[in-house]
């Protein structure tokens, strides 16, 4: 999580109302009561057609991408999250939980609270994929073939675009995934997204690194490179690493790996041999719960 957690206060004004906030940790906590859909919204969803639900989901998911590419730009460029901010359009936060409210109020802060703006946008793109994962839930039940509540046209157009935007017919890595022959399974636990996570390999150890469902390791030392899964090497280079389907990415994977975002997770090598990761995929980046002491 956060370790290096500040004991500034911070207030803000949302709608008529002071929020107080005697540090960081404290911000951080009352958040994360934020990021699950509140009841009021479920209730709203489950009374939404199939092709309502996938134009929810499709507006959440553009909304995503774009919070996406704003964190990445701020974690490259340390000192620029007040100015991102500033620059977004306050409609694009949902009115549940606040979140817009609080999203303006931290907008006029100063950059002392510029890490308190980077956590709010951290938790709220947590909000927006427990969204997507209830509209997924609610758009399961009401498509099957067969159900009581089906009562829209389930071709091959449909099923093309719940697949583009749910990736229902994709399985994506869980806490437990592949094994070595004749090896215990490794036990794979998902990177919260947008939080930076410190972890370190034992010396001489390769690291296991798994993109959406795509195994891959990280090899540290005099030239460190990302393994893929067929056993080639992407060259990493000393701090900050940019993986992903993006042609401007540092580490470029495969487009054939097309549940890998385009942008999907920031790799910074430390001079210890440690490295610090970033998820900002769509699908979840996962490292061996040994290595978080999980």
């Amino acid at each position: 999580m956060f370790g290096f957690l500040s004991r500034k206060t911070l207030e803000l004004r949302v709608d008529d109302r002071v929020l107080h906030f005697d540090s960081k940790a404290d911000f951080e906590f009352a958040l994360a009561s934020r990021t699950e859909v509140p009841a009021g919204k479920i209730e709203e969803l489950v009374r939404f057609e199939p092709r309502q639900l996938l134009d929810e989901a499709s507006s959440v998911r553009e909304v995503e991408r774009h919070f996406v590419e704003v964190l990445s730009r701020s974690i490259q460029e340390p000192g620029s999250i007040g100015y991102l901010l500033r620059e977004m359009d306050m409609k694009m936060f949902s009115q549940d939980h606040e979140w817009r409210g609080i999203m303006q109020a931290l907008a006029r802060q100063d950059s002392r609270f510029d890490d308190f703006k980077q956590l709010a946008l951290v938790k709220y793109m947590q909000y927006l994929a427990s969204r997507q994962d209830v509209l997924k839930g609610i758009y399961t039940h009401k498509s099957v073939p067969g159900s009581v509540e089906h009562d829209t046209e389930y071709g091959p157009e449909t099923q093309f675009r719940e697949t583009l935007i749910f990736d229902m017919d994709e399985p994506h890595a869980g806490p437990e995934h592949h094994e070595a022959q004749g090896e215990e399974p490794a036990r794979l636990v998902r990177l919260p997204r947008g939080e930076s996570l410190r972890v370190k390999p034992p010396a001489g150890e390769t690291m296991e690194l798994v993109l959406s469902r795509h195994p891959f390791h990280v090899r540290t030392g005099a030239e460190p490179v990302l393994v893929n899964d067929d056993g080639s090497e992407l060259a990493l280079k000393p701090g900050r690493n940019v993986v992903g389907r993006h042609p401007d990415s540092d580490v470029m994977v495969s487009a054939a790996y097309r549940d890998v975002s385009r942008t999907h997770l920031i790799l910074e090598l430390e001079a210890d041999g440690a490295v610090r990761l970033t998820d900002l995929s769509s699908h979840g980046t996962f490292v061996p719960a040994r290595l978080l002491g999980g």
